[in-house]
Parts: C-alpha cells; structure tokens; sequence
C-alpha cells in the first residue's frame, strides 16, 4: 500500500469516527451531564494522542530562528 493510499484510509477512518461523536454525546449527555461528558472526551483524546506518540514517536520539530 503506496502512502497516499494509506492517508487517505487513515483520513477518512479519522472523518468517520468523529462523525459519530456528535450522536453518541446528544445521547450520553442526558444521563452524564455536559461538563463529564466534555472532561470525557478531552481526557479519551489527549490519552489516544499520547499513545500514537509513544508509538510513533516524531521528533522535534526544526523551527527557524529569526532575528
């Protein structure tokens, strides 16, 4: 699988997936509240951003340095 094969299937399981949060809050809010639903959320992402960075791990990026 060349690599624009391989980001346009990651990019549209990305589009799928949050596709799907909108319903699924609408229905959890009710019997959780807003606020723990939004701490959730933000908590279950920074968690699976932390993951594919252990997992992948990039580096720093090279910034430019102006004077």
């Amino acid at each position: 699988m060349n690599a624009e094969t391989k980001g346009m299937l990651v990019g549209g399981l990305g589009i799928a997936t949050f596709g799907v949060t909108l319903p699924v809050t609408r229905w959890v809010v009710p019997e959780f509240g807003g606020v723990i639903v939004g701490l959730g959320r933000a908590v279950i992402g920074v968690l699976l951003a932390g993951l594919v960075l252990m997992v992948v791990r990039p580096g720093f990026p090279k910034g430019r340095r102006s004077l």
